[in-house]
Formats: structure tokens, C-alpha cells, sequence
């Protein structure tokens, strides 16, 4: 994400892309970019492009006149419709006046630069048409170019940032604000190897709250519920299942917490009340520990918990029941008619 952002600032900055409230953000997210603004070496840039004109274009006038070669504005006209479509006007203009210069030289009577015949006077007036509607049309064509890309390159960096946002939207539940279970999938490699308590939590009677209350109110629980979770357990580690079903993937490599956190969530639920009479939430929860030597393990550790959550549900509800994690137990589960949940999750 980081890394995402800084290129695609970097990319606004070299287009010359106002810094729109998207923009803006990233530049709160990542303040050190505002001292490195491209766009303040912008002035050296175009010395740098004319300064590189100039240079070229005036070896140029001693190449033609060193080797004596017969019409030498050819060479000069090329260099300007050159150096005009790279650079744009400012180069078509210097690129001109080098030519208009020579030209008063070479076509001037013994090289005055102020007397010239009949032919030649008709000669410098083609030249000075010629050069000024060539510098003219192909500037005007190079500014279009540039415009077109500016436009091109501000689509860019908006369809990005949107796609970014989009891509952040997508691991992120709409109700809950936690992150959803595409977001677990997208995890998956980041805990193999690791000792872990995973545990899927279920609020009890859920329906009857939506039927009663309505389901703002059961939003509102929900919130409540993934809120706590993530203040017990960390942002990072919680997850929306589905409905009400929320999963929770604890790190034990840091040695066991013997539990102490799913007590502590224990405790801070009581503080959620349902309805103006703040009826108490309740909830169910199963979690097995073990290693997760594979990718699948977790995988294997979410159904053999969820398993685990329905024998608590159907114990009474309003409880916890842990195991330790087998993968030949969860094996089984797949495709298993008499497990409670058997739609491949």
C-alpha cells in the first residue's frame, strides 16, 4: 500500500496533477513527499531542454558552414521541427532564432547582416514565413501532445487510487468496519508457521434481535460486538465470518495467554445492551490451538472450530468449548452431512 502510494504521488507530481483530496491524503499518510516535490525542478528541466537546443542547434550552423554543404537551412529547418516536437515552444523558438540568424549571415551581401540583393531579400522573406509557421504549428501540435497526456495521465491516477480504495473496500466488512472473510483468505500464507488460537464466535439468539428490534438495532450489535473483538484481540487478527458469526485468529507464538483474552471478552460484553431496556448479549465460541505447518491448516482450524461452535450452541449456548487442533479431525468435516455447517468454509 505504501509503496503504491508513493508512486502514484510521484506520477501525479511529474504530471502536474492538482493535489486533490485523495491526493492530499496520501501526502498526510506520507508527509517526508512533500519536501521531494518534483514539480520545483520543473524550471531546470526546461533550462536543461534549452540549453541542450542551443547547443546542438548552433554546431549545427558551423557543421553546414565548415563542410560547405549547399542549403544548409534544410539541415537547420530539421533540427527545429527536431527539437520543437521534443521540447515544444520554447525550443521552436530558439531553434528559429539560431536559423533567422545564420540565414541574415548567409544571405546577407559579404555576411552584413543588413544588405541583401533582390533575390536574396526574397529569399529571407520564405525563410522567415517558413520558420514561423513551422514553429507555430508544430509547438501548437507538441502543446496538444502534452495536454492530452496531462488528461490521460490525471485518468490514470484517479482510475488507481480508486482501484486501490476499491481493492481496501473489498477486505473490509461494510457493517462492521473489521475485515471480512476475502480479507482471511488474502491472510492465509501470512500465518503459516505459526502456534495459534483460532476461535469463531456465534451472538446468540442474533435472529430474535433483528425480529424484535429491527435490524438497525441489529447492526448496531454487530458493531458492538466487532468493536470489542478487535479491542480484546487487535484490528489485525478479527474477522466477519458471515451474519453473526465472527472469527478470531490468535497469536501464540509469543507464549499461551491461557485464555485470559476470551475472558477478558467475556467480561466486556456484558457492557453491550440490546434494546431501550438493554437487554443483555450473550454468545457462543469455539476454538481449537495447534500449529499451522501447512496453507490449508488454518483453513482446517476455522471447520474443525466452527464444529466446535455448534456442539457449544447445542450444549445451552452462552459459552466457550476449545480443543486442541487435529487435522485428521477436520479432514473428516469436509463434505460430512452430520456436521452442523458443511459448505466448504
Amino acid at each position: 500500500m505504501k509503496c503504491d502510494s508513493i508512486r502514484l504521488y510521484w506520477y501525479a507530481c511529474l504530471c502536474q496533477i492538482p493535489h486533490t483530496e485523495r491526493m492530499a491524503g496520501v501526502l498526510e499518510q506520507f508527509p517526508d513527499l512533500k519536501r521531494a516535490d518534483p514539480k520545483n525542478k520543473w524550471f531546470i528541466r526546461e533550462l536543461l531542454k534549452l540549453a541542450l537546443t542551443l547547443v546542438v542547434m548552433v554546431a549545427l550552423t558551423f557543421v553546414v558552414q565548415f563542410f560547405n554543404i549547399p542549403n544548409p537551412n534544410i539541415i537547420l529547418i530539421t533540427g527545429l521541427v527536431v527539437f520543437a516536437s521534443l521540447f515544444g515552444y520554447g525550443a521552436g523558438l530558439v531553434c528559429a532564432v539560431i536559423m533567422l540568424i545564420y540565414s541574415l549571415w548567409f544571405f546577407s551581401t559579404d555576411h552584413s547582416f543588413f544588405s541583401f540583393t533582390s533575390v536574396n531579400l526574397q529569399k529571407m522573406a520564405s525563410i522567415l514565413v517558413g520558420v514561423a509557421v513551422t514553429t507555430a504549428f508544430i509547438g501548437q501540435l507538441k502543446r496538444s501532445q502534452n495536454i492530452a497526456n496531462k488528461k490521460l495521465a490525471e485518468a490514470n491516477a484517479a482510475l488507481e487510487l480508486d482501484n486501490m480504495a476499491l481493492k481496501a473496500a473489498s477486505f473490509t466488512d461494510e457493517v462492521t468496519g473489521i475485515r471480512n472473510r476475502f480479507a482471511l483468505r488474502r491472510d492465509y500464507d501470512s500465518y503459516k508457521g505459526s502456534t495459534l488460537r483460532v476461535i469463531m464466535f456465534d451472538i446468540d439468539e442474533f435472529k430474535s434481535i433483528n425480529d424484535r428490534f429491527g435490524h438497525a438495532e441489529g447492526d448496531i450489535v454487530l458493531r458492538e460486538f466487532a468493536k470489542l473483538l478487535t479491542e480484546c484481540f487487535g484490528e489485525s487478527r478479527c474477522y466477519r465470518f458471515g451474519g453473526d458469526e465472527f472469527a478470531v485468529v490468535q497469536s501464540l507464538d509469543g507464549g499461551d495467554d491461557h485464555g485470559m483474552k476470551l475472558v477478558e471478552f467475556s467480561e466486556k460484553i456484558k457492557s453491550i445492551g440490546v434494546g431501550q431496556d438493554g437487554e443483555p448479549l450473550h454468545f457462543s465460541a469455539g476454538y481449537v490451538y495447534g500449529v499451522t505447518e501447512y496453507n490449508y491448516d488454518l483453513r482446517y482450524m476455522l471447520r474443525q472450530s466452527d464444529a466446535i461452535l455448534y456442539e457449544a450452541k447445542a450444549a445451552g449456548k452462552d459459552r466457550s468449548i476449545g480443543r486442541a487442533y487435529s487435522r485428521a479431525y477436520a479432514e473428516t468435516l469436509e463434505n460430512n452431512p452430520h456436521y452442523p455447517d458443511h459448505r466448504g468454509r
